[in-house]
Protein backbone atom coordinates (compact mmCIF):
# COMPACT_ATOMS: atom_id res chain seq x y z
CA UNK A 1 0.00 0.00 0.00
CA UNK A 2 2.78 2.00 0.55
CA UNK A 3 2.98 5.03 -2.67
CA UNK A 4 -0.87 4.51 -3.10
CA UNK A 5 -1.66 7.89 -2.76
CA UNK A 6 0.65 8.56 -4.86
CA UNK A 7 -1.09 7.12 -7.88
CA UNK A 8 -3.23 9.81 -8.07
CA UNK A 9 -0.58 13.28 -8.67
CA UNK A 10 -2.14 16.29 -9.73
CA UNK A 11 -2.82 16.57 -13.19
CA UNK A 12 -4.88 13.34 -13.67
CA UNK A 13 -8.61 14.45 -12.10
CA UNK A 14 -10.85 12.58 -14.64
CA UNK A 15 -8.73 9.55 -15.34
CA UNK A 16 -11.00 6.37 -15.61
CA UNK A 17 -9.97 2.93 -14.44
CA UNK A 18 -12.67 0.04 -15.07
CA UNK A 19 -15.90 2.31 -14.79
CA UNK A 20 -14.81 4.34 -11.57
CA UNK A 21 -13.40 7.56 -11.61
CA UNK A 22 -12.00 8.71 -9.09
CA UNK A 23 -13.85 12.01 -7.04
CA UNK A 24 -12.77 15.14 -7.24
CA UNK A 25 -12.19 14.80 -3.20
CA UNK A 26 -8.62 12.74 -4.36
CA UNK A 27 -7.45 15.82 -4.97
CA UNK A 28 -9.72 19.07 -3.22
CA UNK A 29 -8.91 16.73 -0.05
CA UNK A 30 -5.60 15.34 -0.05
CA UNK A 31 -5.35 15.14 3.82
CA UNK A 32 -8.36 13.32 4.04
CA UNK A 33 -7.61 11.03 1.27
CA UNK A 34 -3.69 10.37 2.42
CA UNK A 35 -5.78 9.60 6.25
CA UNK A 36 -7.60 7.42 4.41
CA UNK A 37 -4.79 5.52 3.40
CA UNK A 38 -3.15 5.88 6.28
CA UNK A 39 -6.14 4.03 8.13
CA UNK A 40 -6.57 0.87 5.21
CA UNK A 41 -2.57 0.51 5.66
CA UNK A 42 -3.19 0.62 9.76
CA UNK A 43 -5.56 -2.46 9.03
CA UNK A 44 -3.48 -4.51 6.54
CA UNK A 45 -0.67 -3.57 9.02
CA UNK A 46 -2.70 -5.04 11.76
CA UNK A 47 -4.16 -8.05 9.89
CA UNK A 48 -0.23 -9.28 9.28
CA UNK A 49 0.87 -8.72 12.49
CA UNK A 50 -1.97 -10.92 14.11
CA UNK A 51 -0.94 -13.61 11.58
CA UNK A 52 -4.24 -15.49 11.15
CA UNK A 53 -4.01 -19.39 11.19
CA UNK A 54 -6.86 -20.15 9.77
CA UNK A 55 -9.87 -19.26 7.78
CA UNK A 56 -11.84 -17.90 10.67
CA UNK A 57 -9.19 -15.65 12.11
CA UNK A 58 -8.68 -14.45 8.66
CA UNK A 59 -12.07 -13.32 8.69
CA UNK A 60 -11.57 -11.68 12.01
CA UNK A 61 -8.62 -9.27 10.82
CA UNK A 62 -10.00 -8.75 7.52
CA UNK A 63 -12.88 -6.84 8.54
CA UNK A 64 -11.41 -3.71 9.05
CA UNK A 65 -9.76 -3.68 6.07
CA UNK A 66 -12.92 -4.11 4.26
CA UNK A 67 -14.55 -1.26 6.23
CA UNK A 68 -11.29 0.74 5.61
CA UNK A 69 -12.08 0.03 1.94
CA UNK A 70 -15.82 0.96 1.81
CA UNK A 71 -15.00 4.25 4.10
CA UNK A 72 -12.50 5.44 1.39
CA UNK A 73 -14.62 4.46 -1.77
CA UNK A 74 -17.57 6.19 -0.48
CA UNK A 75 -15.81 9.59 0.11
CA UNK A 76 -13.22 9.49 -2.47
CA UNK A 77 -14.60 7.22 -5.61
CA UNK A 78 -17.41 7.58 -8.20
CA UNK A 79 -18.69 5.68 -11.04
CA UNK A 80 -18.77 7.33 -14.49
Amino acid sequence: VDGFADLYPDGTQGQTTNAFLASDAVWSDSAGFAAQVAKFQGAIDAAVAAAPADKAALGAVFGPIGGSCRSCHQGYRTRQ
